[in-house]
């Protein structure tokens, strides 16, 4: 029986993907698609008992760009309009490409662009997705389009609007912060994405007492993470020559250490970079600037956030007494609460609310089935974000459903021998129930 499950893992690693050699002074096995065969040697001295001894392993990839017999020859329904402001109705459950010049700089799509945590969160799947096709590929939906046409009808010399972005758990909230991020970059403004604020309350590199508050708790390294990925995604904003986006007073960091007043917001974020126990302080810094200078200038800002409920729930950092660090304890967080109010203008809020990863003891209890704001930002969490747009995202459409499965055929991602007819489609809709994230998962097993 072990041998058996063990030969289903390995014929399940290796479909569709490599082509493996084992070469044995006898024999040499051949690993191809899923199926084994023996090739004998010349001048095998033993050619009916397989050799024991060490083989001498070796991968080659396959690099095949035909499509196989057995998948049919699809073409998913796309648009070749790149810009997101042109998207409408009328493109709705298409897919377009974002430019890779536009990719590199928006998810850090480059290998060489650091930060990957924060590209990583960004994405999540969809990056490998997009890694095998060589294309940044989004499919356009409703609830992208209808902030879309919120923001452009805009008037930001009033406070900031504020969007709440909510749905089923893996209804698609985070790829359409993906497609709203596109349309964000190419109108100008400046980001300020704080993608999957969750893991920052589970999964945290490093803990230390804030140098300036007492009582607060820093996170250095995640925060010179997030500074090199604001760094990235808005490089061109503050390398530009005689940029407004200056401080107004000097910040002393040590005896030693200080920006004077009219020092660009390149010499803040530097700062945080090179050292690293001032980077929580850095970007509590950036964030009053930017509130300072778009509400006095004509620069924008968009603040896109990934999970803001989060922001307001326990973490699950240990402290001496036994207990956990509150949330209202943790500078990385106090600092982005204060993009949430609405005490600024020249800019919008986009967030979305999600009950996963969330370190909040009542939510493991409820069912599972309440996913509307008031119930997952609670009463501080409503009490910073009321009054806000709330903008519902739910699952795949029909349409939408039938042309993600072709897209995946299209790209290879789904190869089974029934992906492309009738029945295969419809096995996979009443599976998933037409949910995105289910039926992700169901395409990446076949």
């Amino acid at each position: 029986m072990r041998s058996s499950v063990s030969w289903l893992r390995l014929r399940n690693t290796l479909t569709g993907l490599t082509k493996i050699h084992v070469s044995t002074s006898s024999r040499r096995w051949i690993f191809s698609s899923g199926c084994a065969y023996q090739q004998a040697q010349p001048n095998s001295q033993n050619p009916v008992f397989f050799d024991h001894r060490p083989a001498q392993l070796s991968v080659t990839p396959l690099v095949d760009t035909s499509v196989p017999a057995h998948l049919p020859v699809v073409n998913a329904k796309r648009t070749t309009i790149t810009r997101p402001r042109e998207h409408t109705l009328d493109h709705e459950g298409f897919y377009y490409c974002v430019p890779p010049e536009q990719s590199d700089v928006i998810y850090g799509m480059s290998p060489n662009s650091g930060a990957f945590d924060m590209r990583h969160r960004t994405l999540q799947n969809l990056r490998f997705q997009w890694e095998l096709a060589k294309e940044s590929a989004i499919m356009i939906r409703k609830p992208a389009l209808e902030v879309m046409e919120y923001v452009k009808n805009t008037n930001f010399a009033h406070p900031v609007v504020r969007y709440v972005i909510y749905g089923r758990e893996g209804s698609g909230r985070t790829c359409t912060l993906t497609h709203l991020l596109h349309f964000f970059k190419d109108e100008g403004f400046i980001l300020l994405h704080v993608p999957k604020i969750s893991i920052w309350s589970r999964r945290y590199k490093e803990v230390q007492e804030s140098k300036f508050k007492p009582g607060r708790i820093d996170l250095p390294l995640d925060s010179v993470e997030w500074l090199q990925h604001f760094l990235l995604q808005n490089g061109e904003h503050l390398r530009q020559p005689n940029t407004k986006l200056v401080t107004h007073k000097t910040y002393v960091w040590s005896k030693r250490e200080e920006t004077p007043a009219g020092s660009p917001l390149s010499d803040i974020i530097d700062v945080g970079i090179k050292r690293a126990r001032y980077a929580n302080d850095c970007i509590g810094v950036l964030v009053e600037e930017l509130k300072r200078i778009v509400s006095e200038s004509d620069h924008r800002v968009a603040v896109v956030m990934d999970v803001a409920n989060a922001l307001f729930t326990p973490t699950t950092i240990p402290q001496v007494d036994k207990t956990t660090v509150p949330a209202d304890r943790l500078s990385l967080f106090l600092h982005f609460r204060k993009t949430l109010k609405n005490d600024w203008k020249n800019g919008v809020v986009v967030t979305t609310i999600d009950r996963k990863g969330i370190v909040d003891l009542p939510l493991r209890f409820d069912g599972g089935g309440n996913q509307f704001p008031r119930y997952l930002l609670r009463e501080e969490g409503w009490a910073v974000m009321d009054p806000f747009i709330p903008v519902l995202v739910n699952d795949y459409s029909d349409k939408e459903l039938t042309n993600c499965i072709d897209y995946n055929i299209e790209t290879r991602w789904l190869q089974h021998v029934n992906a492309g007819t009738q029945k295969g489609r419809d096995e996979l809709k009443v599976v998933s129930q037409n949910n995105p994230e289910t039926l992700r998962k169901l395409m990446s097993r076949l």
